[in-house]
């Protein structure tokens, strides 16, 4: 009974114990916390500076930042090979370096409704490395540049979360033959056929659509975590037939930016909720994969109805009827010349004056070609420039399971407001 008493006394000290811990320490991070807002606001005080639009560029507030990336999933069999069969894999080992500028003025903020910070950032990719006897390593890597923008409605607040949008240059050096390699066998790997395979190397168009969170630890120094989506459409033919042979991938990153100049100005005004109904054409040229030598047409109408549910926010909901050549091609002459695709979409865009940056989901309700009825949702991302207040032009890229069914169009159009 004794020796059961003791044991009682033991454990609840133990849990009092834990919970005494814990409790410390959520008031020393709630304290932290606290002061950190005191001292992000002296902080502002102390570096207030006035900004206008007559300013030189080099006055608004800059900042140097690193992001390394984490980890990524891509529906490309080559990088997800690269990835699946790495028995060490370094992926810290993929970085971005880059510098922007915020520009806060009353002119930028009047015209786009938001502060907008421009960057470049030197970016270097390293999919994935296989080690057999440290002798044999099969890795692929890329190396580009770019330029981006991040758009901010409140730069002073401590939490912010946003989009990012860039578009640059990837230099790409990409194995294909995978066909040796198996997940959990590192035995059976044929180490002439890795050296003699066929290696994808060139430059390509990189896009990149990202959602970002800011954590403002002081005003002069950030933390960052992304979820970026970067779109790599291949520039040379690959002799290897895959669903999907762009080098598209999803990334994470987390990482850290210092300003020397912040500052507390800021302008501000808000905008009446309101919907329109936007009615445009669309246009592209593509080829098709198995055969390059040849361009194909694709053409179409589309109609969307946009709600605005906040400042620079609105939900979204279209149909477009889409004439695609390649499709017509590759099922040769066994359908009907004029045949359409239809489909319906929702989604999300982000309203900067007179841009409009959009996001949807789009499902197939008729198409010619059945295979896209295995998986018949697709993606779009675009941004149009609205030149009047009824009319606007734009690009529009759509990406899909099926490389055939992957095109960038540009637009034009006009509002019902």
């Amino acid at each position: 009974m004794g020796n059961f008493i003791k044991k009682l006394i033991r454990y609840n000290y133990s849990i009092f114990f834990q919970r005494f811990i814990f409790f410390i320490s959520v008031l020393l991070t709630t304290y932290i916390a606290r002061g950190q807002n005191e001292e992000a606001k002296n902080q502002l005080e102390k570096n207030k500076f006035q900004i206008n639009h007559t300013d030189e560029w080099f006055y608004y507030p800059f900042t140097i930042q690193i992001d390394p990336q984490l980890t990524f999933v891509s529906d490309n069999a080559y990088l997800d090979a690269l990835k699946k069969h790495a028995k060490i894999t370094n992926l810290k080992r993929s970085i971005s370096l880059g510098i922007s500028w915020l520009h806060i003025n009353r002119k930028t903020w009047k015209i786009f409704n938001c502060y907008p910070e421009i960057g470049f950032a030197f970016n270097y990719y390293h999919f994935g490395k296989l080690v057999k006897s440290k002798k044999l390593v099969i890795q692929g890597k890329g190396l580009g540049a770019m330029v981006y923008v991040v758009p901010y409605y409140n730069h002073l607040k401590r939490h912010t979360l946003t989009p990012k949008l860039g578009i640059g240059f990837v230099n790409l050096d990409i194995p294909l033959d995978r066909k040796n390699v198996k997940e959990d066998d590192e035995t059976n790997i044929d180490k002439k056929s890795f050296l003699e395979s066929e290696v994808y190397k060139g430059n390509n168009l990189h896009l990149l659509f990202g959602l970002l969170y800011k954590f403002k630890l002081t005003p002069k120094f950030h933390l960052y975590a992304s979820l970026n989506y970067n779109y790599i459409p291949v520039s040379k033919k690959i002799s290897t037939k895959q669903h999907n042979n762009n080098f598209n991938f999803l990334s994470v990153n987390v990482g850290a930016g210092y300003m020397p100049n912040p500052s507390n100005v800021t302008y501000g005004h808000k905008q009446k909720n309101k919907s329109r109904v936007d009615l445009g054409t669309l246009f592209s040229v593509k080829k098709l994969p198995s055969d390059t030598s040849k361009q194909h047409t694709v053409k179409g109408i589309y109609a969307q109805y946009s709600g605005q549910i906040g400042g620079n926010s609105a939900l979204t909901f279209a149909t477009e009827w889409i004439q695609d050549g390649t499709i017509i091609e590759k099922l040769h002459n066994m359908v009907n010349k004029s045949a359409m695709t239809i489909s319906f979409l929702g989604g999300h865009e982000f309203l900067w004056g007179p841009l409009v940056f959009g996001q949807q989901i789009g499902a197939y309700v008729w198409n010619i070609d059945k295979d896209v009825f295995k998986i018949p949702v697709y993606l779009r991302f675009g941004i149009n420039y609205r030149v009047t207040k009824t009319i606007f032009i734009g690009i529009n890229m759509k990406t899909t399971r099926i490389k055939e069914h992957d095109f960038v169009d540009v637009r034009i159009g006009y509002s019902l407001n």
